[in-house]
């Protein structure tokens, strides 16, 4: 008999009893059913409207998110003044002959003159009104042009404001042709025609399935179009200004930017507006159908939720103390939640196991580590040292001029092992301040003659893996080398050397040098360049799989940039050596 007694303490046997006892007056409650599936009905055919609404828009969200996103990407890179207009129109009408859908594509400085354009039809924009609304909130929008400057016919603007240090630089503009975003044409007689209209968050109409001329009164009358941009999603029952009562719904095509809204004829079949009265008839139903589930819901408290809210409780206590308590083991306790019970106290203790095995894994890992950060540190001065004594022994000014160069490189790796070997997390380095103690290392054993430059440092915070944050800081070590050894200055003026790492996004990263060049003329005491410390800084680019560019300004500064995308930080493999995944 002791299969019996165990069958019927089991969860599984005591939800079917409850259950039974819980269906008893379904067929009594056959009206409140019915009124909850037309519910059900209507919910579902919300999220129908809207998703015929999304789908019937789902061109121009592909033509509105392309113009934004290449908006955005030339705001980031173009400059509103300086350079060549000829070789910037012709890096624009480059990228406009990759499209069919863009008719212009300029950038617009702070006072409304156009610097750099495909094809200008006109220079100063400043009375413009999407210059306007851009200089008085500049922010990313789509604007409607009844009749634009490039081809006298309907447009829409997709404008995005250029910023420096957050202030308004100017914008770039992208005029779409508004025959291409012209929404899809269909005939109105079929039962499936959707009317659609395209709006942007100011309630300005870009778009419609029937054309612009009689937009107007198809509109709902009550609802403003800037206060369905501020809602988003919704499905509402209205009228348009004609009185005509249609259901509408509103979505974000660009969220913040474009909306489309769509209208049907209104059909009491399709949308339900009120509920039928509950009868007399429904109270006994009611009242069986409460009484059941009164007594599965106390059931359901004794035999399930009670033994599984004091197995939350040790659980809790565990995640506190790490102390495991006993197995509940009351008579009303199904067998399951014991068994889960006695298997979780199994898991508990093995975590504990689990624990003090990584504990002591990870106390290994990080002595180990840091004793080879410190041993190659203590090597490398070894190296610096030897390299003292030879340089001491060398009468030849050149062999002594190239040992000291080798010196102050090793010396600089050292450096970088010796700031490794006292950060307090191994795997990961915190670049900026890696790089700042590089840079004010480089600058107190600099040894220079003139009057000490300026020097500017600006860092954002950046996490960075050992095998990217070793050959970084090393390139580093060179180009600032490199740029204090040829700064210059022009009369009255200070030798300046700047140092700066931005992050463009999560995932990209873009260290800065630049440093004053002053007069051209080369002196006597500016010693040769031998080159090696640009293959440096390549090899260095080469294992960040990053981009390195140069540039010389007009007004007389040396820029170098190093831009590389930051590894991803994944969880470590129990079975692996600690070390990044491969990329590239």
């Amino acid at each position: 008999m002791n299969w019996i007694k165990t069958a019927t303490r089991s969860l599984t046997f005591r939800i079917a009893v409850l259950l039974a006892v819980a269906m008893l007056p379904v067929g009594m409650i056959s009206i409140e059913q019915n009124r909850q599936l037309l519910k059900d009905a209507e919910e579902r055919q919300y999220a129908t409207l809207l998703a015929m609404t999304s789908e019937a828009a789902d061109r121009e969200a592909a033509y509105a998110t392309m113009a934004f996103g290449a908006a955005q990407a030339l705001a980031a890179i173009s400059p509103t003044s300086g350079g060549d207009p000829a070789s910037c129109a012709a890096r624009l009408s480059r990228f406009l002959e990759t499209s069919h859908v863009i008719a212009f594509i300029g950038v617009i400085d702070a006072d409304g003159r156009i610097s750099c354009a495909t094809s200008p039809q006109q220079t100063d924009m400043s009375d413009h009104r999407v210059f306007q609304a851009m200089r008085d909130d500049p922010s990313p929008r789509a604007s409607f042009v009844r009749r634009s400057a490039i081809n006298k016919d309907p447009a829409v603007v997709i404008s995005v404001p250029i910023l420096s240090d957050g202030a308004f630089d100017g914008l770039v503009a992208i005029v779409l042709k508004h025959a291409m975003l012209s929404l899809p044409q269909d005939n109105p007689a079929n039962e499936n025609f959707i009317d659609l209209i395209a709006f942007n968050a100011d309630g300005e109409v870009l778009a419609s399935s029937r054309g612009l001329e009689d937009v107007a009164r198809r509109l709902p009358a009550n609802n403003a179009l800037q206060n369905l941009a501020r809602i988003g999603k919704t499905v509402f029952v209205g009228t348009n200004s004609e009185g005509a009562k249609r259901v509408f719904a509103a979505v974000p095509i660009i969220q913040g930017e474009i909306y489309a809204l769509s209208s049907w004829e209104h059909d009491r079949g399709l949308l339900l507006e009120g509920q039928q009265e509950i009868s007399t008839s429904l109270m006994i139903p009611l009242g069986m159908w409460m009484a059941g589930l009164l007594v599965a819901f106390l059931s359901v408290q004794v035999m399930v939720l009670s033994p599984i809210r004091d197995l939350r409780l040790r659980m809790q206590a565990f995640r506190k103390t790490r102390q495991i308590g006993g197995v509940s083991r009351k008579l009303a306790t199904p067998s399951e939640i014991i068994e889960m019970d006695e298997t979780w106290q199994d898991m508990a203790e093995s975590i504990l196991r689990d624990e003090a095995d990584l504990v002591n894994s990870l106390h290994q890992k990080s002595v180990l580590l840091k004793e080879v950060h410190h041993r190659v540190k203590n090597n490398l001065q070894l190296v610096a040292s030897i390299l003292n004594l030879k340089i001491r022994k060398t009468r030849s000014e050149a062999e002594k001029t190239g040992l000291v160069e080798i010196q102050q490189r090793v010396m600089r790796i050292a450096h970088v092992h010796q700031k490794l070997y006292e950060t307090t997390s191994e795997e990961r380095i915190r670049a900026d301040e890696l790089l700042a103690t590089v840079v004010n290392n480089l600058v107190d054993s600099a040894l220079v003659a003139r009057e000490k430059p300026e020097i500017h440092q600006s860092y954002d915070q950046v996490v960075l893996y050992p095998d990217q944050a070793v050959p970084l800081s090393l390139a580093l070590s060179e180009l600032a080398t490199n740029a204090m050894k040829y700064m210059g200055a022009g009369a009255g003026e200070t030798a300046w050397l700047s140092v700066r790492l931005t992050l463009t996004d999560e995932k990209m990263a873009t260290l800065e040098v630049a440093n004053s060049i002053g007069p051209t003329e080369v002196t006597a005491e500016q010693p040769e360049s031998t080159g090696l410390g640009d293959r440096l800084v390549r090899a260095f680019t080469q294992q960040l799989e990053g981009q390195l560019d140069t540039m010389r300004d007009e007004d007389g500064v040396f820029r170098v940039l190093l831009t590389f995308e930051i590894a991803d930080f994944v969880e470590e493999d129990p079975q692996s050596d600690g070390a990044p995944p491969a990329t590239g």
